[in-house]
C-alpha cells in the first residue's frame, strides 16, 4: 500500500478553507495506483496544551472520501507526528511513505513521480528539496570500494539527481516502510529535535540510508527558488498556502527552520568527513 502522510496543528484544523485545499490536492492525486492520506492527529497539542478540535467540515470530508483516514495518536511529538503517526498504522516492510507538510498544494503527479524515482533509487530516501547538498566521491583501496560526501552547490529546482545531508519534509519526502525499526519511536531519538527534518537525518546517516534529491524532468522554470520573482517552492508544490500564527511562534521559540537540536546530533549530522564502505 502507498500512504501520503501527514499531521497538522489546530490553528490549520480551524481555517478549512485552506486546509481543504491541502487535502483536495493529495486526495486527487493522477495515478492507478491505490493508495490513502493519513492525517494523524493528536489528542492534545503540547505547545500549548489544548485539545483537538476535529471540524464538522473534515468529518464530512472523510465520509465523501473514502482515500482519507483521520489518524488519532495518543503522543503529540510535533512535526515529526506525520512519521510516528504512520509508522503506528502500518508494519508492512513494503509499503510506500510520502510525508509531506499541511500548508501546501502538491502537484497532481507528485505521487507518481515519487514511484518513477522510488524504482530508479530503490535503497534511496526520495525529496526534492533540503539542506546541505552533497556530492559521492567514491574510490577502490585494496579491493574494498569506497565513499564519502562533499558538501557542494546546488540551485532549486535541482537539475540532476543528487545527494543531500537534510530533507525537507515540506516538499514531501518518500520512505519504504523497511527502512524504519523500532528505535525511530524511541524517545532518545525523537527528543533530539523539534525538527523532523534533523530528526530524520540524524536517524538515517546513522543507518547509512541517504537522502537523494532529485530533479522534476517536467521542470520548464529553472530560475532559483527565493529569486528572479520566483517563490519559495518548486515540484511538488504547486502553491504555498497562507502562513499561520504557530509558525511565526515556531522561528521564534527555537531561533530559526531548523529549531533546538542536541548538540552531539547536531555534531554528527555536520560531520561531511565520514567514510562508508560500499556493500
Amino acid at each position: 500500500m502507498i500512504y501520503i502522510s501527514l499531521t497538522t496543528v489546530p490553528q490549520r484544523l480551524s481555517n478549512w478553507e485552506h486546509f481543504k485545499v491541502n487535502l483536495d490536492s493529495l486526495v486527487n492525486q493522477k495515478t492507478n495506483n491505490e493508495y490513502k492520506v493519513i492525517l494523524n492527529i493528536p489528542y492534545f497539542y503540547k505547545n500549548k496544551e489544548i485539545e483537538y478540535e476535529i471540524p464538522q467540515e473534515l468529518l464530512d470530508y472523510q465520509l465523501q472520501n473514502n482515500k482519507l483516514i483521520i489518524n488519532r495518536v495518543e503522543e503529540d511529538y510535533g512535526p515529526v507526528v506525520k512519521l510516528t503517526g504512520v509508522l503506528e498504522y502500518t508494519q508492512n516492510p513494503d509499503d510506500i511513505l510520502i510525508v509531506l507538510d499541511d500548508d501546501q498544494k502538491y502537484h497532481e503527479e507528485m505521487l507518481e513521480y515519487h514511484l518513477k524515482k522510488r524504482a530508479q533509487h530503490p535503497e534511496d530516501i526520495i525529496c526534492f528539496r533540503g539542506d546541505i547538498p552533497l556530492r559521492k566521491v567514491t574510490w577502490e583501496d585494496e579491493n574494498q570500494k569506497f565513499l564519502m560526501f562533499r558538501t557542494t552547490h546546488r540551485y532549486f529546482p535541482v537539475q540532476s539527481d543528487c545527494y543531500m545531508r537534510i530533507p525537507g519534509h515540506w516538499h514531501s519526502v518518500g520512505y519504504k516502510r523497511s527502512f524504519f525499526d523500532e528505535d525511530f519511536l524511541s524517545n532518545e531519538n525523537l527528543s533530539i529535535s523539534v525538527n523532523d527534518d534533523i530528526i530524520c537525518s540524524y536517524y538515517f546517516l546513522k543507518k547509512e540510508i541517504f537522502f537523494r534529491c532529485v530533479f522534476w524532468d517536467k521542470e520548464v522554470d529553472w530560475r532559483p527558488v527565493n529569486d528572479n520573482g520566483r517563490g519559495a517552492w518548486s515540484f511538488p508544490i504547486v502553491e504555498q498556502l497562507p502562513a499561520f500564527e504557530a509558525f511565526g511562534e515556531f522561528r521564534k521559540q527555537n531561533g530559526d527552520h531548523l529549531g533546538r537540536t542536541d548538540s552531539e546530533a547536531f555534531n554528527f549530522i555536520s560531520n561531511y568527513e565520514t567514510i562508508y564502505k560500499i556493500k
